[in-house]
């Protein structure tokens, strides 16, 4: 045993009582700090948004040991012809100031992106 969780088949989506899914940690972002906006652009450059109404829940899941991250916007997996392949969170602090994260669908993480394009 190598103290690392099997890759199990799934729908790479959290779903409460299921049974198939555990939540392992949830996190509270404190000091008034809140996700202003997140958005998912697909293999095509289109950008759908939370604000813009497009959607209201986003996933993001790492697979181990899959290199590769999946996303989903209120559990819908688009078909593989136009994968979302990169996710932006804007974050936001109560004195005005904002942050941005992106993930790409290769896994990379930039916790300074400069903005969410």
């Amino acid at each position: 045993m190598t103290g690392r969780p099997d890759a199990q088949p799934g729908n790479c989506s959290y779903e409460s009582g299921s049974g198939q899914d555990s939540l392992v940690t949830n996190y509270a972002l404190g000091n008034g700090i809140t996700i202003k906006n997140f958005c998912v652009h697909n293999i095509y450059g289109i950008q759908f948004c939370s604000l813009g109404g497009d959607f209201s829940r986003l996933d993001i899941v790492f697979a181990r040991p899959n290199p590769d991250v999946f996303m989903s916007t209120d559990g819908f997996y688009p078909p593989l012809y136009s994968k979302f392949v990169k996710a932006c969170l804007a974050i936001s602090s109560p004195q005005g100031g904002s942050r941005f994260i992106s993930i790409s669908s290769l896994g990379a993480i930039n916790a300074n992106a400069s903005s969410c394009p």
